[in-house]
């Protein structure tokens, strides 16, 4: 019988599986006990990330078809609401893609989210920003 790592290998594009990699040990090292995460990645690398991790995904972002509706359609992903009233923090760390464009969701997320709590550099790969969120 396979392994889930070898079904995983035999499935998936080498450099998906690196970048799952590359995010799985930036989670590991930044936020290994939160059952919740905040990803901004390229949405099939969030799904591909989240499997492994046994995390779930704080916020719900749109697929790319989803993005041509109009933004009153996203409201609840763009509020943040569970995040950013006053005096709770939802996530600690963002991991945040380098060098895939984001949707339109995820950016207006990210400029909710940094309008409302401070943030500061963790650490990084070439693929991936982790950046520490604190409330101000």
């Amino acid at each position: 019988m396979a392994t889930l790592a070898a079904i995983r290998h035999s499935t998936r594009p080498p450099r998906i599986i690196a970048l799952v990699d590359l995010v799985m040990a930036l989670i590991e090292r930044n936020a290994s006990d939160p059952p919740c995460i905040a990803l901004f990645l390229y949405p099939k690398l969030i799904t591909e990330t989240l499997m492994p991790s046994r995390k779930t995904q704080m916020y719900l972002f749109s697929t790319p078809w989803q993005d041509s509706l109009p933004v009153s359609a996203h409201q609840p992903a763009v509020a943040c609401e569970q995040s950013l009233q006053a005096g709770e923090q939802a996530v600690d760390y963002l991991f945040i893609s380098r060098d895939n464009p984001l949707t339109i969701i995820q950016r207006s997320v990210l400029g909710k989210l940094f309008e409302n709590m401070w943030s500061q550099y963790a650490y990084s790969t070439e693929q991936v920003y982790a950046i520490r969120l604190t409330t101000p």
